[in-house]
């Protein structure tokens, strides 16, 4: 489908002077390769007072109105009904899914709700702060830099056993970012799909062939057999799987590595969930610098040895251990 696009000048300029020759709107169209819809809407909106149209008039008279502030941030019935669902904790998606079951008289879509809960206005209101994930500032759509490597193998190739949690040893991971990193401190976290045992490593870069081999090392102190596959998203930090997939010695660890869709982290929800359960000990506006290895050593290890219902009240720790006595 044709991504639609404002008249240019030029057009503006064919349209008047076809219509001063009195040809009809369809036969404009055609000849500019536009909907007679679009030039219906451009004679309608961008004529001045007296009902005349001049092309560099309708052209500034467009560039105004786009660079103006739309008109349903500056809608007081619209923000006001913003500002009370923040506060009830809905999302944007929500919001906007609400006010059209409503059919509301004032409504936006969720990318609108978004750019006023950033605005200057959604700012000092503290709009941003109630948002599920409450982060500070937005960046920009799909401008995430990721894995930039030719070959890799799709979540969708790995085995049913290791989807369904029947096979022990498949492992998935994640970065946990922090707002008050002035450096490119973060934490690796890593858990196991079955037992949903976890490890975490704070890291000080995010250079990949860092974060990956601090993450072998880590593998390469655990039994053979919770050594399957490990499963990331699209994450610069993750590109060099090949560190984990080849191993030195005999005994050799091939960490077989998958990756998620883009912007599909749900395809990872064991890491996922168990991100949401660490931000309660960690916030995104803890100061990260202030961590030392053994306090994180210390909250994994209270994480490991608490009761999980998933597990039938087993700790994570005992499933694991279970799972290493029992799996071959």
């Amino acid at each position: 489908m044709r991504k639609y696009q404002q008249l240019t000048l030029f057009e503006r300029r064919v349209v008047f002077l076809l219509r001063k020759r009195g040809s009809s709107i369809s036969t404009i169209a055609e000849h500019l390769g536009r909907h007679r819809s679009t030039l219906y809407r451009e004679l309608r909106r961008n004529r001045d007072p007296h009902h005349f149209y001049s092309p560099t008039s309708a052209h500034d008279m467009a560039k105004e109105r786009r660079q103006r502030d739309c008109y349903k941030q500056r809608e007081p019935k619209l923000k006001a009904y913003i500002a009370r669902a923040l506060a009830r904790s809905w999302s944007p998606e929500q919001i906007a899914g609400r006010m059209k079951y409503l059919k509301l008289p004032y409504r936006a879509c969720t990318e609108t709700i978004y750019q006023l809960i950033y605005s200057p206005l959604g700012c000092r209101r503290n709009w941003p702060q109630r948002l599920p994930q409450a982060k500070p500032k937005r960046g920009a759509m799909g401008a995430r830099n990721r894995a930039r490597y030719l070959k890799f193998r799709s979540i969708r190739e790995r085995s049913t056993a290791a989807n369904q949690r029947r096979e022990f040893g498949h492992w998935e991971g994640d970065s946990v970012q922090f707002t008050t990193s002035r450096n490119c401190d973060h934490i690796t976290t890593l858990v196991e799909r079955q037992t949903r045992y976890s490890q975490a490593l704070l890291q000080h870069e995010t250079v990949s062939q860092t974060v990956m081999t601090r993450i072998k090392e880590r593998f390469s102190k655990l039994p053979l057999v919770a050594c399957q596959s490990l499963t990331f998203d699209q994450g610069t930090e993750f590109s060099h799987y090949q560190i984990l997939e080849r191993g030195p010695g005999r005994k050799r660890r091939q960490m077989i590595t998958y990756y998620c869709d883009v912007k599909s982290p749900w395809q990872k929800g064991t890491n996922e969930n168990f991100n949401r359960r660490l931000r309660r000990f960690l916030p995104r506006n803890f100061n990260i610098q202030q961590l030392t290895e053994l306090q994180l050593e210390n909250i994994i290890k209270m994480m490991n040895s608490t009761p999980r219902k998933c597990l039938g009240f087993r700790t994570p720790s005992e499933a694991y251990n279970l799972a290493c006595r029992t799996s071959h």
